[in-house]
């Protein structure tokens, strides 16, 4: 997943801060609507049909079982006195549903 390979790489707290909010707000939407794997074509006129294409529909659950390790790697690596990963991480175990 593109926002936890940015994680891994983020050197600055205010950055990755941003990106784990956003993993946190998308663990909460996956819960109603799932997480989708989909291509777009890039720019849109070069597609034969449409530049949208969805290759598959996951639940949270289960997008969750391939992402909770690196996320409950990066809670072990965080940094500094707010950490935001556990929570992050909870999220997307399904925790308060």
């Amino acid at each position: 997943m593109l926002l936890i390979d940015l994680l891994e790489d983020e050197p600055d707290d205010c950055v990755r801060f941003a990106i784990a909010d956003t993993l946190g707000k998308l663990a909460s939407r996956a819960q109603i609507v799932g997480v989708i794997d989909a291509e777009r074509v890039i720019p849109g006129w070069k597609a034969k049909g449409n530049p949208f294409v969805v290759r598959e529909h996951f639940s949270r659950g289960e997008f969750a079982s391939e992402i909770v390790d690196r996320l409950d790697r990066l809670c072990e690596s965080e940094s500094g006195n707010q950490k935001v990963m556990p929570l992050v991480s909870l999220l997307w175990k399904g925790f308060g549903e």
